[in-house]
C-alpha cells in the first residue's frame, strides 16, 4: 500500500501559482499521484451520507527523484486558504491514506511594533 510520508507544509503565495510537493513510498510503482484543490469557498455537501460527484480541480503530480513527486497548480485565485488533498494509487490499485497542506493567498502579515522606553 503506498504511503505518503509527507507534504509540503502550509504555504502562503502571492500570485496565483503554488508548488505541492509529496514524499512517497511503496514497494510496487505508483500508477497516479494527484492533488485535490478545495477553494476557500468551497462548502461539503448537505447530506454526507448521500452519494455526491464532487467536481474540485486536480493536478497531477510527477515524478521529480525516487521518492518525490511535484506539481504546480496555477488557480489560486480566491483570497483565503485552500485545502489541498494529496493522493496516490499504485499499479495494484491500493490507495495511500490521503494527506492535507493549506496554501493561504490575499493575506498580508504585519510584525508587530515594540516600542520600549529608555
Amino acid at each position: 500500500m503506498p504511503w505518503i510520508a509527507a507534504v509540503s507544509s502550509s504555504q502562503q503565495i502571492s500570485g496565483y501559482t503554488g508548488v505541492i510537493t509529496a514524499t512517497i513510498y511503496d514497494e510496487q510503482p505508483l500508477d497516479e499521484v494527484w492533488a485535490e484543490i478545495y477553494a476557500p469557498s468551497y462548502r461539503p455537501p448537505d447530506d454526507p451520507s448521500s452519494v455526491q460527484v464532487i467536481n474540485v480541480p486536480q493536478v497531477c503530480l510527477n515524478q521529480s527523484g525516487a521518492n518525490l513527486y511535484v506539481g504546480v497548480y496555477g488557480g489560486f485565485t480566491e483570497r483565503g486558504e485552500y485545502r489541498v488533498v494529496i493522493q496516490a494509487r499504485d499499479d495494484d490499485g491500493n490507495y495511500a491514506i490521503p494527506k492535507v497542506t493549506t496554501v493561504r493567498t490575499g493575506y498580508i502579515v504585519y510584525l508587530p511594533v515594540v516600542l520600549k522606553n529608555s
